[in-house]
């Protein structure tokens, strides 16, 4: 992006700010003229000065045009419409964002979203109803002054029927649940799945401070599964925040990256804190993403400050599993793996060619990762569980019975955080017994 195209854009920015304050700081605080236009659903969105600031979220979102044409509803919609001193209640820096920041469209989206019910919403006692995304919003009656609030907190003010459905004008902008949850907070919120990574970095303070900074942010967050299996299982307990810092550097990427975003990357890598570089392929028809040969189980977990998505794998710098280039036909037929023992188990295989080498990444019917081609795995994936019926590991290039481990020696020539843990810990024990 050009040094011209951001000051061009901060200027609109405040251009657009300067034109929305003078809105609200105009709008009288009586409501008496709200939703008094005839027409359809936008139409009086649009035509009522108490609901601009919405209406110019809908027209950036494209979502004006959606409404008018049936490409929301094809029959009756609900707009739960936000006046616009509920806008106040957002920081301007991520109204900024939102208005003029294409790389926030997904959290716009979700935002407006959250305000629209693809069907007629009848005004009565304990009603609830959908929003486009699933997401249920319940209607109450007020015990001190018998108003209608929506969640609980947003009073409806006024409301008005047009032919193609309904507005409420509501004094409070509904929040998807992450208005107020930067990427700290998502993280504690998913604690079953995600304590370990929110734990590490609440202990380094420039991981802490970027994680709760305005600034957007990517994070791919391995589970406390992933974590506990992999060579970095006891990070949680090593004291140097110069190591974590390098360990979590490498899952953090500036800017925010959709899930979308991800499946149109192509070759393109991502380049994280640290520096380094994360290659993220997918394939639409099976519906997946790897990132470094790491599965994304979990996507567009968002936050005001980025998104985040979940790995089942701690991410490094070592190569994905390859394959040898005439097993390509796997990537041909995107189908499970014709092998005996993957079609018994329901081993479903996505495979990518990049170049000369074909990656390909199993998952067996119960979502777990395992590696492909029975018998046979590389030695980068040491410890993973084989696509076999047996709690298998790979050790040394094989698949073994994990009721048999064995003693494998630690390497201490590698570089980067994995290469410092291993000499830390080959400083302690030589030698260590493979995950069973």
């Amino acid at each position: 992006m050009s040094l011209f195209h951001i000051e061009v854009t901060l200027s609109l920015s405040a251009v657009l700010f300067l034109f929305l304050s003078m809105i609200l700081s105009s709008i009288p605080c009586s409501t008496a003229r709200l939703l008094q236009n005839s027409g359809n659903v936008m139409n009086l969105i649009q035509n009522d000065p108490e609901l601009a600031f919405i209406s110019v979220l809908l027209e950036i979102a494209e979502l004006d045009d959606a409404i008018v044409n049936g490409g929301v509803s094809e029959t009756q919609l609900t707009i739960f419409g936000p006046i616009n001193n509920a806008f106040r209640s957002v920081s301007e820096e991520l109204l900024t964002y939102l208005l003029t920041d294409d790389q926030w469209n997904t959290h716009l989206m979700s935002l407006l979203g959250y305000h629209i019910v693809a069907d007629q919403v009848v005004l009565d006692l304990d009603e609830t109803a959908e929003n486009i995304f699933g997401k249920e919003l319940t209607l109450t009656i007020s015990s001190s002054d018998s108003s209608v609030m929506v969640n609980g907190y947003a009073k409806i003010l006024n409301s008005a029927e047009t032919e193609d459905g309904a507005v409420y004008a509501i004094d409070s902008l509904l929040d998807p649940g992450w208005l107020n949850r930067n990427l700290r907070g998502v993280l504690e919120a998913e604690s079953s799945r995600l304590s370990t990574l929110s734990s590490m970095i609440a202990r380094v303070d420039t991981m802490s401070n970027l994680a709760t900074s305005s600034a957007p942010y990517t994070l791919f967050a391995p589970t406390n599964s992933a974590f506990a299996n992999s060579d970095l299982d006891f990070v949680v307990n090593n004291l140097d925040p110069s190591f974590i810092d390098d360990v979590l550097g490498y899952h953090l990427v500036p800017g925010i990256y959709s899930e979308e975003d991800l499946t149109m990357l192509g070759v393109q890598p991502l380049i994280t804190m640290s520096g380094e570089t994360l290659v993220v392929t997918s394939d639409p028809a099976l519906q997946i993403i790897s990132v470094n040969g790491h599965l994304v189980i979990a996507s567009d977990l968002l936050a005001n400050n980025g998104v985040i998505h979940i790995v089942d794998g701690v991410l490094s710098d070592q190569p994905p599993v390859e394959i040898d280039p005439k097993d390509a036909e796997l990537c041909e037929f995107e189908k499970y793996m014709e092998e005996s023992i993957g079609a018994t188990m329901g081993v479903k295989c996505n495979c990518q060619i990049i170049g000369n080498t074909v990656q390909l990444s199993c998952n067996e019917g119960s979502g777990q990762r395992c590696v492909p081609k029975f018998g046979i795995c590389n030695s980068d994936v040491d410890g993973q569980r084989c696509c076999s019926p047996t709690q298998r590991r790979c050790v040394r290039g094989q698949c073994r019975d994990s009721r048999q481990p064995e003693r494998v020696r630690v390497g201490t020539n590698a570089g980067g955080a994995a290469g410092r843990l291993q000499r830390d810990r080959n400083n302690k024990n030589n030698e260590r017994t493979s995950v069973p």
